[in-house]
């Protein structure tokens, strides 16, 4: 019975060890540009996600110089119950302040995250 319960122990492990390192946002990546109110493509890595119904929330957030803290946008997800298997999503780019430190994750694993990538507007 030990032996049994220290398995399944162990297998929970691996598998939570395999999630939290498999994933990468892939697009945007760095020095990409993005355009207000445009339709894009957020992408990233499914390589070693176990084949379950996972689903995750997609935030849009920012990077200031000498701060670790992301600003993520918990009020307005950019995506929201996204199937992490997908491996995509198109969604319109959020109507914020130009600026060229923003960054996606795929809020529930901190390996979800980003390059820094630009927003613009085209109405300026």
């Amino acid at each position: 019975m030990f032996s049994t319960k220290l398995i399944s122990a162990l297998a929970i492990l691996v598998a939570a060890a395999t999630v939290s390192a498999a994933g990468k946002v892939e697009h945007p990546s760095q020095g990409e540009t993005w355009v207000r109110r445009q339709l894009r493509t957020i992408q990233w890595s499914t390589e070693g996600l176990p084949q379950t119904n996972m689903t995750g929330d997609i935030l849009l957030g920012y990077l200031l110089p000498g701060s670790d803290d992301q600003h993520l946008d918990y009020d307005h997800p950019v995506a929201k119950d996204v199937p992490l298997l997908a491996g995509m999503v198109v969604v319109p780019v959020p109507d914020v302040q130009p600026g060229t430190n923003y960054i996606i994750e795929m809020f529930g694993s901190p390996e979800y995250t980003s390059d820094t990538f630009t927003i613009l507007d085209l109405d300026l």
